[in-house]
């Protein structure tokens, strides 16, 4: 573990959004960064009394669940109330993500959601070593996080496999906590929205279609 991480996240109240299926990534950081604000989204898994525990006992302040998961679920697996220092909503991840300094996300779709709201963010996926193997002999793009791909550079900085620990996780957290660092990215990010056109997508695939009968 590198002895000045601790140090340097201890001087910020930065909320970070972390997009995990896992409660293990989350550990990881606050290990490493123990004052930080964490607040966890819809993919971070719960499914049991324990695991409301375990959020507690990491000190993720907000957990943004998936519709289909309601308090009244997790109230009923707890047999009593929720964790008073723990705010638990259904739905809403856009505003939580405006709200958030930053996020640590998966590679994926989740990475435009995030370059929609401007925000800056740390990329990661770690998948078994045979899939990942695999997946490389058939994969081309030079990055899994669909934001660089669309930008032709790295936008968003990605670990992925064996890149992919804490130490690196936490340094690259940290440069983009900087100002201008997340000016420039933000810039970066404004382009990529742009060249995706303008709103109403829906409307125009359906004025094409029509013309097509």
């Amino acid at each position: 573990m590198c002895a000045p991480i601790p140090r340097a996240c201890s001087k910020t109240r930065s909320q970070v959004g972390i997009r995990q299926q896992t409660l293990e990534r989350i550990r990881q950081w606050r290990e490493i960064c123990p004052d930080l604000a964490i607040h966890a989204s819809t993919q971070m898994t719960l499914t049991s009394a324990e695991c409301i525990q375990v959020a507690q006992e990491l000190g993720i302040e907000r957990v943004v669940l998936p519709r289909e998961l309601s308090t009244a679920t997790l109230l009923r697996w707890l047999g009593g109330p929720l964790p008073p220092n723990v705010f638990f909503q259904t739905g809403g991840l856009a505003e939580a993500l405006r709200e958030a300094s930053l996020a640590i996300a998966s590679t994926g779709t989740v990475t435009m959601e995030c370059a929609f709201m401007r925000l800056p963010t740390v990329t990661l996926y770690k998948g078994s070593w045979l899939n990942y193997q695999i997946a490389r002999w058939f994969i081309t793009v030079k990055s899994f996080t669909m934001a660089n791909i669309l930008a032709g550079e790295e936008v968003y900085p990605e670990f992925l496999q064996y890149n992919l620990t804490a130490e690196n996780l936490a340094h690259a957290t940290l440069e983009i906590l900087d100002a201008p660092r997340q000016a420039k990215m933000r810039t970066q990010l404004d382009k990529i929205i742009a060249s995706l056109g303008e709103p109403g997508a829906t409307r125009r695939a359906a004025d094409a279609i029509l013309k097509l009968l």
